[in-house]
This record gives C-alpha cells, structure tokens and sequence, in this order.
C-alpha cells in the first residue's frame, strides 16, 4: 500500500507534529492526547512499508508511534514494531508510545491526508513555506531505495541491533559467466555488470553488488543459466547504510563479433558466444537437448518392438 498522500501532507505540514498510527480495525480511536495527529492506516499498521516512518521523521516529524492494544493482529504488528526500532535507534530515535487522553480527536486517512489545513485557512497556526531545496523521498524510487535514502538523510549510524538479519540476500557468484542475466533481472539494481577494454582485445568483468539495494527476492538467482548465483545468508540492516558495492565476480571475456554480448571464451581462438556457435553449426535449424534426442530413442525403440 502507498501513503504518498501521507508523506506530502507531512512535507507542507508535518515538521514538529506527533503522528499516532492505528489499525483500519481500530474500535473508536478518537480518543487520546491532544498532541497527537491521529493518522488511521488503510489496513493494519504492520502491513505499513516499510520506509514511511523513516521518511516522516526525515521530513521533521517530531515523534511517531503506534496504538498497538488496537490491532487485531498482534504478533504481525510486534515483528513490525521490533524491525522499526531497531531502524529508528540506527537514525538516534525512538519509536514512541503515545500517551493515553480522553480528548475526541479527527481520525485523518493515511491514504486520503488534507491538502490544507483548516486554521491555516483562518490564518492560524500558519508555518513557513517548506524550502525548495528542502530533502523528499523520490516516489519514483523503490521502496528499499526510499528506505535507504530517508537513513541516510537522518544520518543514521551501524549499531549492534542493526547486525540482525535484514532484508536482503548476501549474494555471491561462483563459476559466473558474465551473461548479465541476474542485472536485467534485479529490479533495484543491486547487480552491475561492468566491462573494461583489456589490450589484447579481451576485456575485464566485473560483477559488483550493492546490499543495500537487495530486498531479498531472489530474482537473480531464479534467472541466472549457469546457475552461478547463490544465497550465503541474510543481509544486516546496518548493510542499508553501505554506500559501496562489492565485487562478487571478476573475470576475461570477450564480445561476440556476431551478436556483440559478452561471453567467456573457452578456447583462446574463440570469437563467437555459445548461441552464435551453435546457429552457425546448426544454420537451417536447431539441434535437440540430449536428453530429448534420448527419450524419442527410446520411443523409437519401443514402436519398433510393437
């Protein structure tokens, strides 16, 4: 679910305000302290992304926190809950507990803010205009860009809480062939594929990746051919914080001088990549796997003994 409406209501209006987040399931939130904006979630809190909070205090929200006796569903909610402190105390904050009141308060939909308040229309409780150089989320980002970008903005530091698993998958390559498939892949861009000019016509791969791009979806691994990618474990959360990428695989290849992608040649007099190979040798056709060439042999076998 996106809260942008959110995240621009709090760029206008939000800098200073105490924002308290409660299930869509809530009976009668109304009531609490009168400090606090009541802000109602489109579902439950713990299905919230994971970066608004982040980003609402990288905005100059004073203090956020969560009615949690509200929610229906508590053990979802607590993982949420322990995952934002841990993130919160990397930016030197806490997630805080709103304190209890008797005050009727407006429930404000998380996905629905107002564009104006209403005292400002009577001139009241007016705020400086936000300045145009003044840091917001890209919502054309991804949502882990968007979460890596609000820590940093906060300037958030590692800290031993933050060494628990996180949301990626430590990716390393073994027997890589440089066939860039785990790049176009990857929708955050965690994997880059870069190719130096060497002096004797070959050149140098290097395959680099980026932790705190990676949200753990594996798609990398699900799509490379050879396969060479593999999951050595979880990411940390304090791997958010990583501003540089890691060679996971370097390596000599060369560019096919029919299709010009790059390949490992495996022999040194090599110049196509294995499908230019294979379409020369088969020109006016294709030639079956092994084990399809196998199983009609056996069919053949078989029809014959009938």
């Amino acid at each position: 679910m996106s809260l942008d409406s959110l995240i621009t209501w709090a760029a206008h209006f939000g800098a200073g305000e105490r924002i308290e987040f409660v299930c869509a399931e809530a009976p009668a939130p109304e009531r609490g302290h009168r400090a606090w904006k009541l802000v109602q979630a489109p579902g439950c809190v713990a299905d919230l992304p994971l970066e608004h909070p982040l980003e609402l205090l990288a905005l100059d929200v004073a203090e956020i926190g969560v009615r949690r006796e509200l929610c229906e569903h508590r053990d979802r909610l607590d993982a949420r809950l322990e995952l934002w402190a841990t993130l919160f105390a990397m930016a030197d904050h806490e997630l805080a507990t709103p304190p209890s009141g008797k005050r009727k308060r407006a429930v404000m939909q998380a996905v629905n803010m107002p564009v104006v308040e209403r005292r400002s229309l009577f001139g009241l409780g007016r705020k400086d205009p936000r300045p145009d150089d003044a840091w917001s989320p890209d919502t054309v980002d991804t949502s882990q860009q968007r979460l890596r970008a609000a820590l940093r903005h906060l300037g958030a530091a590692p800290t031993e809480a933050g060494e628990s698993d996180g949301l990626g998958l430590a990716i390393v390559a073994d027997g890589c062939r440089a066939a860039g498939q785990c790049v176009t892949a990857c929708p955050h861009d965690a994997l880059r594929l870069v190719h130096l000019p060497l002096a004797d016509g070959s050149q140098q791969s290097d395959l680099t990746f980026d932790a705190s791009l990676c949200d753990g979806c594996g798609r990398c691994i699900e799509f490379c051919d050879v396969p060479a990618l593999s999951s050595a474990g979880s990411t940390s959360l304090n791997d958010l914080l990583s501003a540089t990428p890691v060679s996971i695989a370097t390596l000599r290849t060369r560019r096919c001088e029919r299709c010009r992608a790059p390949y490992t040649p495996q022999h040194e007099d090599s110049t196509l990549c294995p499908v230019c190979a294979e379409r020369r040798a088969n020109p006016f056709g294709s030639s079956l796997p092994p084990e399809a060439i196998e199983r009609l042999r056996r069919m053949r076998e078989e029809g014959s003994s009938d």
